[in-house]
């Protein structure tokens, strides 16, 4: 749900408190607001206090209780500081410095600003290479410190901080919500698409507080007023302790919030453009129920966003609900974590069965969506050994098959499970071929480059915890191929020709490299290591998989799935494209087929063995 370099994009938490009454510990406050939104941002946080006009901050990498120790709170914390900005912030790997930590402070001609932000930009490399042409210096690499320049630039030549945002926010292009504080005005701006949520919040004694999610407002003691309009900038202004608006950038008619606010990011007790996060995931549930019945013993939900989708398609369905896993508390959300490595590792710790709940049931499991899918083909897993009798998996999301560039951390179509497959392929791909020792690719006629399908050898390997081997009938794909696989550090073995060479090639040398002709020039290439050195039918499981254009070649990996299960194998047909080409039209290839099938029954079927 492999270690990926992926550019920088980030899912934050943003706050902002004005205390009109000045009653309010606005230190504290933000503390406290910020542990609400921590589940948005994991890697770093901060918090800037205005002391009568003087702002000063402390960030640091860490959670929000590690970072803000009792004397490092008590050293915000002033009497006379009656406005404060906090952020949490996640970040992918190889963005994870303190120089990337906010907010952000900025000391001008003009005075001092504090900045946080949650988002985005799409046009950030192209607005840094333009402030850097003009003699801008850097410290880090986020896009927030692209903003914070460009509002500087502006307020040193307009009246108004607000009047400068709003000059800034005609180059902007993508996600932001802001929140700025100045010597006098805290601020809270939000895109004018409104990709990311904004709300606004009243104190008891006077005053506003700016959050990503209303549970932060809950938190501080505040009361939700409403949401920052897309496009609008809000302005608490000490001076007149009044709240007031700029909308010259609102009234787009294509607004479009991140439809993952309520899927997985927000926390269920918020309210988000009016509807409550955990209504909304238990209708997901309901229509869920509704669209995909099933008959079973029990409904339980993956912890924590899929709880209430479960508790849904409990209630619509009339299955009881149970309590399925227990969440260790102390370990962060798999999806926001840096590397793919680390959300895998995590999974085996993150979650436990609670075994009566499910052992010797017909099981429903709800989630609230499929992104990589490792994490969830784990899961299913560790109720398979808890005794389970059936696992039937609903996804309350529809499939996430595209990229997102405005603060998800899916850069990367090729990373999505549900890209270019169908819900039987993506079940095969996740839970079929799982425990499988290999997976053979046929790459004959393959369109992609040899290093997009080594890639995706990679990824699917890597997530099925196979040995991937790959088939081609020629020589040229066969080679790029090794190429390829070499360049990426993966073990494997590569054969060319037909069926007929397989055991041969096999037996002769498991560490070898050889095409029809046994050509010399390629048998250096090795990759299977000394202890791997077993014949196929010595395995209790094989994977098998069709990866190629042509109708022939996937009708054989067909052919041989079949047999291999018919001989007591554990074995699976996995398609990696998008249409699946075994059809009536077929028939004409069966002596070929019959002919690949005995070849394949000498294969395994070595010194008479049976496997029925």
């Amino acid at each position: 749900m492999s270690d990926f370099a992926y550019p920088l994009h980030e899912e934050c938490g943003v706050f902002g408190i004005y205390d009109r009454a000045g009653t309010e510990d606005v230190a504290a406050a933000a503390y406290s607001a910020l542990y609400a939104l921590q589940h948005r941002g994991q890697e770093s946080c901060g918090i800037a206090v205005n002391d009568d006009g003087v702002i000063q901050g402390h960030r640091d990498l860490g959670l929000v209780n590690e970072v803000f120790t009792p004397a490092v709170l008590g050293s915000l914390s002033t009497p006379t500081a009656h406005m404060a900005t906090g952020h949490v912030r996640y970040a992918t790997a190889g963005s994870r410095v303190r120089a990337n930590a906010q907010p952000m402070i900025v000391r001008h001609g003009r005075g001092t600003m504090a900045l946080c932000h949650n988002g985005n930009l799409t046009n950030a490399l192209e607005l840094r290479r333009q402030l850097e042409n003009e003699g801008a210096i850097f410290h880090g690499s986020s896009d927030t410190e692209v903003i914070c320049y460009l509002i500087t630039r502006n307020r040193l030549r307009m009246g108004s901080i607000e009047t400068a945002i709003s000059k800034t926010m005609d180059v902007l292009e993508g996600a932001y919500s802001l929140v700025i504080m100045s010597a006098t005005k805290l601020i809270a701006v939000r895109d004018p698409r409104g990709y990311r949520p904004l709300c606004i919040g009243t104190l008891p004694g006077g005053g506003y507080v700016f959050a990503s999610e209303s549970c932060a407002l809950d938190a501080a003691g505040a009361t939700l007023l409403r949401d920052v309009e897309p496009g609008e900038i809000v302005i608490a202004d000490t001076k007149t302790g009044e709240l007031r608006s700029i909308k010259d950038h609102c009234g787009r008619p294509d607004t479009q919030m991140c439809v993952f606010e309520f899927i997985y990011f927000s926390r269920p007790d918020s309210i988000i453009e009016g509807s409550s996060v955990h209504e909304a995931r238990k209708q997901a549930g309901r229509f869920l129920a509704q669209e995909h019945p099933v008959e079973a013993d029990v409904v339980i939900g993956v912890p924590d966003s899929g709880l209430d989708a479960a508790l849904g398609y409990s209630q619509e369905s009339g299955i009881p609900y149970g309590i399925g896993f227990i969440k260790n508390k102390y370990i962060g959300r798999t999806f926001i974590q840096g590397s793919q490595k680390q959300r895998e590792n995590s999974v085996r710790i993150k979650l436990n069965v609670v075994s009566s709940t499910v052992k010797g049931k017909r099981v429903v499991l709800v989630d609230d969506s499929i992104v990589r899918g490792t994490t969830s083909a784990r899961i299913i897993k560790l109720l398979r050994d808890a005794g389970a009798k059936e696992v039937h998996f609903r996804v309350s999301a529809p499939p996430f098959k595209y990229p997102c560039y405005f603060g998800t951390d899916i850069p990367d179509q090729k990373l999505l499970v549900a890209t270019g497959r169908n819900v039987e392929q993506i079940n095969e791909i996740m839970f079929t071929a799982r425990g499988s020792d290999f997976i053979i690719f046929d790459v004959e006629q393959y369109i992609n480059p040899a290093s997009e399908i080594a890639d995706e050898v990679k990824n699917v390997c890597k997530a099925l915890n196979a040995k991937p081997i790959i088939y081609s009938p020629t020589f040229s794909p066969g080679s790029e191929m090794a190429r390829a696989m070499i360049d990426r550090d993966i073990k494997s073995f590569i054969f060319y020709d037909t069926a007929a060479n397989m055991k041969d090639q096999l037996e002769k040398n498991m560490t070898g490299f050889f095409d029809a002709n046994d050509r010399k020039e390629v048998k250096q290439i090795l990759f299977l290591q000394e202890e791997e050195k077993k014949r196929m039918e010595e395995f209790t499981t094989v994977g098998v998989a069709g990866a190629c254009h042509r109708m022939g070649t996937t009708t054989q990996a067909f052919q041989l799935v079949k047999y291999l299960q018919m001989k007591g194998y554990k074995a699976c047909y996995i398609e990696m494209n998008s249409n699946r080409y075994i059809d009536k039209g077929t028939t004409n290839r069966l002596d070929r087929e019959i002919s690949f099938v005995q070849k394949v029954k000498s294969w395994f079927e070595l010194d008479g063995e049976n496997k029925e």
